[in-house]
């Protein structure tokens, strides 16, 4: 009796070691994909908190370029109070920052929440509203005001500081952290003051 080798097929012992290996790297590929739709979720939220933070400095920034008549509240939970202020000038820097606006209507005020972790701004004095997003934790903001003496040889400059970290727990953190400074100079001359 002779076997019949016309028969083709796989054994079982080679159906399950070509099904290990095809499940071995099965996991891989999907842990190697899994990493990287980790890591572009990353990119994406510290690309969204970066641009918040450009926006509310560009905000900050263009108001503060426009405005006049700069000054420093005492803290920054005084900011648009009355007779709170440490003076025109504090080239030692304050969390918070008035000024009268372009046209001269209204006094804008800009200052640090540290509950909230925000910058907040107001225009009434009253009502504060939040311009960075719950995403960008701000940890430290601060203005430096110098030049605001009426008739010197200098335009008033205020330089801002932001320092925060990307994400609201603690995880998120370890997206990164920025440190952001700017500096405006008062557009309209220094002897309207």
């Amino acid at each position: 009796m002779q076997k019949d080798i016309s028969k083709k097929g796989f054994t079982l012992v080679e159906l399950l070691v070509s099904v290990a290996l095809f499940s071995i790297v099965m996991m891989i590929s999907i842990g190697s994909l899994l990493t990287l739709v980790d890591a572009n979720r990353k990119v994406q939220a510290l690309r969204v908190v970066t641009d918040n933070v450009a926006f509310a400095m560009d905000t900050m920034t263009r108001s503060i370029r426009t405005g006049y008549n700069y000054s420093c509240p005492a803290s920054a939970s005084s900011v648009n109070s009355a007779n709170t202020e440490v003076g025109p000038d504090c080239s030692g820097g304050g969390d918070g920052i008035e000024f009268t606006n372009s046209d001269g209507t209204d006094r804008i005020g800009y200052k640090y929440d540290a509950t909230l972790q925000a910058v907040l701004r107001s225009v009434d004095g009253s009502s504060w509203e939040r311009i960075t997003a719950p995403e960008a934790r701000i940890e430290k903001l601060r203005f430096f005001v110098t030049g605001t003496t009426v008739n010197d040889a200098f335009q008033p400059i205020v330089t801002v500081i932001l320092e925060g970290a990307a994400g609201t727990s603690s995880k998120a953190s370890t997206l990164g952290s920025f440190n952001v400074q700017t500096t405006a100079t008062q557009r309209v001359l220094d002897t309207i003051n």
